[in-house]
């Protein structure tokens, strides 16, 4: 996995057994960052809407029942 990295220029291989930084890193893991803030968000907003619409089904079931009791009597 640190190859991958040292090839892509996003670490540096100072000796054998350590590594430095670039700031095409820190670049990546922002970019990283902030694609995972969107996600999250995107799923927050549609969890909401989950959450409005199973409330307008209940809602409108208990309409079709009270419609359904008030024809039975």
């Amino acid at each position: 996995m640190f190859n991958s990295l040292v090839k892509s220029d996003e670490l540096t291989k100072s000796t054998e057994l350590s590594y430095t930084v670039n700031a095409a890193a820190l670049n990546t893991l922002a970019a990283f960052e902030e694609e995972e803030e969107q996600k999250h968000r995107d799923a927050i907003g549609q969890q909401k809407k989950i959450i409005w619409l199973t409330f307008a089904l209940v809602f409108v079931g208990f309409v079709q029942a009270y419609i359904n009791y008030i024809g039975e009597c």
